[in-house]
């Protein structure tokens, strides 16, 4: 007797379970990730927010000194303009 050679075919027309673990993983990794870059959103976003008030706050000083030939007392305590950026992530 000659078998049908698409019967065997049609028995297999799914996924193992091998590979369902292997495309959860993968979705959980790319979850994780995305998950922790959002997290670090409104960190980085505060930074930089705080990094131009420090950086208007400069500029006011030297509007001030240039009006009025004084510098600010304290501001160079105050404010250190050496600071480095925040690192991209």
């Amino acid at each position: 007797m000659i078998e049908n050679p698409h019967r065997h075919r049609r028995a297999r027309t799914g996924f193992t379970l091998v590979e369902l673990a292997i495309v959860i993983a993968v979705v959980a990794i790319l979850a994780a990730v995305a998950f922790t870059r959002l997290m670090e959103t409104p960190e980085s976003a505060e930074r930089a927010l705080v990094m131009d008030y420090l950086n208007q706050l400069k500029s006011a000083a030297s509007m001030y000194t240039a009006e009025s030939g004084v510098h600010p007392q304290g501001f160079d305590n105050f404010v250190d303009t050496n600071v480095p950026p925040p690192p991209a992530w």
